[in-house]
């Protein structure tokens, strides 16, 4: 009880007393039991109360039997597990309570009723009732939406690729309570312009009856344009078994997946221009298996419109040949993020913040190929022989609505000196800050409308420790040093090494700003970004031209539309 002698007399705590008591009553088999509290000055002492609980308890009623109606597909044990309440306890109404809820919870049931049969009666020995009538084992879902992006693929002429709109179609089937077992069987697809994907996953959501383990059997085929460089092809096969950690609440859930991945990567439609020596490498399938895990933390407030808490995540996945695959490297993404609320109740300010860092070792023969690294180490014009490199869509790319909004859709990181185009890097760090205003009320268009202004900063970079010298380097080299030219004095080769070997790796830094519109599912988003320094990068330059090295350089300006918030 929270009422104790000595402590000043208040009539919450009274109050907090009686719910508590009687509470331990319902929930001990005593439905009937009674409280009635009472006070008076203490003839003693003229500045204390005297407090009387009187209790009457009534009888104490037990479970008899526990009945179960209604099931039609249903195996009893996905029932039994989730029923709190057993034959022989003290029958409790916060057990009959967690009954219902723990079966709705399920997700294959539309409507759980609990009673105890004749509650009225004096027999203390009580027969308590659940009826479930289950839910429609099929969902079929269809949506329609648009993508805009900046950098899309665009031809060999265009390696800082095309602004353009894209619809986009989806489709899914979920076939609920597979088997009578609460399992679950999904089915989803979408296709755009941008991407084509089907996916076929099989969800056992407690295993062996444990509430913190669920399995995953996941298969899906992907073919994305998200690259100017290169069209993207996955057919990937993978084992997840995700442990909840600790209780899960309403704002504060852990989780570790550990997972096996096998999976084809093939980097398809590479433009013409790129690179010979490197085109034949980079284009073959490869094969990529190997044990993995994902670490998430999320002390969030509300995941599609945060205010305050925190938000992190550590992605790490190791490739072997020992597992069959093709490249031996290791790979890790982690990203952390905070919010902060400041301002009034209902005039609220949000400071957000997100830093995502990349990392990808390479181990046993495998190698990391800097842009134009074949001409370096062999100027006839190939790679060596039996060399192996981590595929081309397995590493970092950058740039977008969600990532960098100083770039196009993943146009950052160095980039191939033959045709322009990016070639990805296995180093990334990347922190946005973005100060997002309460609402407004436009004229015209309504209630709902909020900006945010925002600062994005960091890139892709060749390797880590180009990442370590580029986070102390906010511009690229002059690319003047190439100038003026003069194939007698400055070899092609020595000219574009020099630049390559060091020109990406460096910080670049955007700021924007950004108008946001509530949705039901989240606010619907416009971003202006502006890049303070865009790269400047080679392209169509040849090692017999006679004219000084002019590089071409990225645009200042990105606009993008998306649903939701960037982080």
């Amino acid at each position: 009880m929270g009422t104790q002698e000595g402590q000043p007399y208040s009539e919450q705590n009274l109050a907090n007393d009686r719910e508590t008591i009687l509470n331990y009553y319902f929930n001990h088999g005593f439905p009937n039991a009674t409280l009635d509290i009472s006070t008076k000055p203490s003839p003693a002492q003229g500045n204390r109360e005297d407090v009387t609980f009187a209790i009457e308890e009534g009888e104490q009623f037990f479970v008899s039997r526990v009945m179960v109606g209604g099931l039609d597909h249903t195996r009893d044990y996905v029932v039994q597990r989730e029923i709190q309440v057993r034959s022989g306890q003290p029958l409790s109404q916060q057990n009959l309570l967690g009954t219902q809820s723990k079966l709705y919870d399920l997700g294959i049931f539309s409507q759980v009723d609990t009673a105890v049969q004749n509650p009225e009666g004096s027999d203390p020995q009580k027969n308590v009732l659940v009826q479930v009538q289950e839910a429609r084992r099929y969902t079929f879902t269809y949506g329609l939406g648009l993508e805009f992006e900046t950098g899309l693929p665009a031809g060999t002429s265009s390696p800082a690729g095309a602004t353009g709109v894209s619809p986009r179609v989806e489709f899914d089937i979920t076939r609920l309570n597979v088997g009578g077992r609460d399992q679950t069987l999904t089915f989803q697809s979408h296709v755009g312009r941008l991407q084509q994907r089907g996916l076929v996953s099989y969800e056992i959501p407690k295993l062996f009856s444990n509430d913190r383990f669920k399995l995953f059997y996941t298969a899906f085929y992907d073919n994305s344009l998200d690259v100017s460089t290169f069209t993207s092809q996955r057919l990937e096969g993978k084992i997840d078994l995700r442990q909840q950690i600790g209780k899960q609440l309403a704002n504060h859930s852990t989780s570790i997946t550990y997972r096996f991945d096998y999976r084809r990567v093939k980097a398809s439609s590479l433009v013409s221009d790129f690179s010979p020596a490197e085109f034949s490498l980079l284009s073959l399938p490869a094969r990529v298996g190997g044990p993995g895990f994902t670490f998430i933390r999320d002390k969030r407030d509300n995941p599609l419109e945060s205010t305050k808490g925190q938000y992190f995540t550590l992605d790490a996945f190791g490739a072997s040949s020992y597992f069959g695959s093709q490249a031996d490297y290791g790979r890790a993404l982690a990203q952390d993020s905070t919010y902060y609320a400041f301002g009034h109740a209902n005039h609220k300010f949000v400071f957000a913040r997100s830093t995502t860092i990349g990392l990808e070792q390479v181990y046993s023969g495998t190698s990391v190929l800097p842009p134009g690294a074949c001409q370096i180490v062999s100027l006839v014009n190939s790679c060596p022989s039996g060399i192996s490199v981590i595929p081309l869509p397995e590493v970092f790319f950058a740039g977008g609505g969600n990532s960098q909004r100083g770039f196009g859709l993943n146009q950052a990181g160095p980039r191939d000196p033959d045709s322009g185009f990016p070639v990805g890097g296995t180093a990334l760090f990347i922190n946005s800050e973005e100060l997002r205003f309460p609402s407004v009320s436009l004229p015209y268009l309504g209630e709902g409308f909020g900006f945010a202004i925002f600062h994005d900063m960091g890139n892709v970079f060749t390797a880590e420790h180009d990442m370590v010298k580029g986070l102390l380097r906010w511009h690229q080299p002059n690319p003047s040093e190439c100038l003026p030219f003069s194939p007698a004095t400055t070899p092609y080769d020595n000219c574009v090494t020099s630049f390559d070997n060091s020109g990406y790796d460096y910080t670049s830094h955007a700021v924007g700003l950004g108008l946001r519109y509530k949705t039901p599912i989240g606010p619907l988003r416009f971003d202006f970004g502006y890049n303070l320094n865009p790269t400047a990068y080679i392209t169509g330059y040849t090692s017999t031209a006679t004219t000084p090295f002019v590089p071409a350089r990225l645009g200042h300006f990105n606009f993008f539309f998306s649903i939701g918030q960037p982080f």
